[in-house]
């Protein structure tokens, strides 16, 4: 039996060694929906939706992160672009010291962000081997 102190050490050390995951997995769904909202509002024939209120909707969920100017850059060239932001590249914004590797493995498992699709080889020589996925 472990005591009530030793379960909180162990999970306390859990929290501590997947933080990044849990960011990555709390991140995709706020950035997929802004970025979903992007397209429909660009769709519709309206301006660009300005980055302070997704950024604040961040902050009221808990984020506070020292990369919201990098965010918001990338959310000011994506309007002046006419480009639609796409969910990995605000979570790579967001918290850009988690190499691309481990964002695009998080990611690729979990909804559709990025949209992640495997080419199976069906041309001449291919065999049906799996080819590499390609993010469109």
């Amino acid at each position: 039996m472990y005591t009530l102190s030793q379960l909180r050490r162990r999970v306390n050390a859990l929290r501590r060694k997947y933080a990044r995951d849990l960011a990555i997995v709390r991140l995709r769904p706020l950035a997929e929906d802004f970025s979903q909202e992007w397209a429909a509002t660009v769709a519709d024939r309206r301006p660009a939706p300005r980055p302070q209120p997704f950024i604040r909707r961040l902050a009221q969920h808990g984020f506070r992160l020292p990369t919201f100017i990098a965010l918001h850059q990338y959310l000011e060239r994506c309007r002046s672009d006419g480009k639609t932001p796409d969910c990995y590249n605000i979570i790579a914004a967001l918290l850009p010291r988690i190499p691309g590797d481990q964002l695009g493995q998080l990611l690729q498992w979990d909804s559709p962000c990025p949209k992640i699709s495997p080419l199976w080889g069906s041309g001449a020589g291919s065999k049906g081997k799996p080819g590499r996925a390609i993010a469109s």
